[in-house]
């Protein structure tokens, strides 16, 4: 696992310990960084992605909003905020709070112990519906 301080990073690797030295580690890690960055600067010009930010029930829309336009400062991006269902928006929900800004409820996250026990059929039926709502919005076919 990588905990990068400075931007508040925690990703897996998918090395195990003991496999590359720290330092190989750091330069592979920071190459790869690089490259992250820039195909998503890339991507944010481009215009044609629906950007996902997942956060628990106490993140308002308000925090939210700063996200949203630092997506759009050059190009028309959407944002899908997908928070825990709520009563009087079940699982599966999507709704529009404004044009290319998504908010879908979903029954659970995965545990922080365990990445890979995430509720995927919910997550494909967000992301279908989010998709659909996004294209009649923004006027594609």
């Amino acid at each position: 696992m990588i905990h990068e301080r400075k931007y508040g990073l925690i990703y897996h690797t998918f090395v195990y310990e003991g496999d590359r030295t720290p330092e190989l580690m750091r330069q592979q890690e920071a190459t790869r960084l690089k490259f992250l960055r820039r195909k998503f600067l890339e991507e944010l010009d481009a215009g044609e992605k629906i950007f996902v930010f997942k956060s628990g029930p106490s993140v308002q829309e308000a925090e939210i909003l700063p996200l949203f336009i630092a997506l759009n400062r050059k190009q028309s991006n959407t944002l899908f905020w997908v928070v825990p269902e709520e009563p009087g928006r079940p699982n599966g929900t999507v709704e529009v709070l404004m044009n290319g800004l998504l908010k879908g409820y979903i029954d659970r996250f995965a545990p922080g112990d365990n990445a890979h026990d995430f509720s995927f059929e919910s997550w494909v039926r967000l992301c279908v519906h989010a998709f659909q709502l996004n294209r009649m919005i923004r006027g594609g076919a």
